[in-house]
């Protein structure tokens, strides 16, 4: 199995790893409605305790492969030369990695061979929003300048750029995922994976937070995890994790511990 974890895999580790097993807790990193960051909750204990069965007390990933600088990248590779069973990744790692016409570490029997599944909740219907199965999200916006003197003509660039047939012509020959429902209906049948995600994963994403402080919270959760890899148990971890999480949020706005 190869679970991201560790500082070298950056922020694959948080969004392809701590992320969505937290969601699949039933939590999330950062509560809008209390402002409150989750720290060392028995939720991402629970978390830290994957990453301990994984790679310590059942040993069924590389714990080596996290602490790599090029241990992502080779995790692609062992994948595709069937080195890996199971990888936890994004729908880039289907058509741009293991892509077996243009993929960095193709796979010319991809679609006979790769099955693919969501990451389920812990206990059913206990992953966040009720859901039986977790996905995060993220990624850039574009947005409006609000003291902008040309706010309607920034408005109309960005109606034309998503429009249908704009998004249409920008996913090119290489089917993905996109931000228009209308889109993805014809452009995915094609590929039954990345439909999949676009019908089954997205009702159920949730997104990291756009605030200051994540880069800083996204590195302290890598290194918690990175902790649990080389042998710092759960417990530990969370509670390292607890308070570097306080320096960097302060303590009245961290959850836990």
């Amino acid at each position: 199995i190869q679970l991201n974890a560790g500082v070298a895999m950056g922020e694959a580790t948080t969004m392809q790893g701590m992320l969505p097993l937290l969601a699949a807790a039933g939590a999330e990193i950062y509560d809008e409605e209390s402002s409150m960051w989750t720290g060392a909750t028995p939720e991402m204990v629970q978390v830290l305790e994957t990453y301990a069965t994984v790679y310590g007390d059942e040993g069924l990933g590389d714990p080596d492969l996290q602490v790599r600088q090029d241990g992502r990248d080779r995790s692609f590779l062992e994948f595709s030369e069937g080195k890996i069973a199971m990888l936890l990744e994004s729908d880039y790692f289907w058509r741009d990695v293991i892509n077996p016409e243009a993929g960095v570490a193709p796979m010319e029997n991809r679609d006979e061979v790769v099955g693919w599944a969501s990451i389920p909740g812990y206990e059913p219907g206990g992953a966040l929003g009720g859901n039986d199965a977790a996905s995060m999200s993220g990624g850039g916006g574009f947005l409006v300048n609000p003291n902008s003197e040309n706010a309607e003509m920034a408005w109309e660039l960005l109606k034309f750029m998503n429009s249908k047939e704009s998004v249409t012509q920008g996913a090119g020959d290489t089917p993905k995922i996109t931000q228009r429902e209308d889109v993805n209906a014809e452009i995915l049948d094609v590929d039954p994976m990345l439909k999949y995600i676009a019908e089954d994963v997205l009702p159920v994403t949730h997104y990291r937070p756009g605030l200051a402080q994540y880069p800083q919270v996204s590195v302290a959760m890598q290194e918690a995890s990175e902790a649990v890899v080389t042998g710092t148990s759960a417990d530990d971890a969370a509670a390292d994790y607890q308070s570097a999480l306080e320096r960097i949020v302060g303590d009245d706005a961290v959850n836990g511990g």
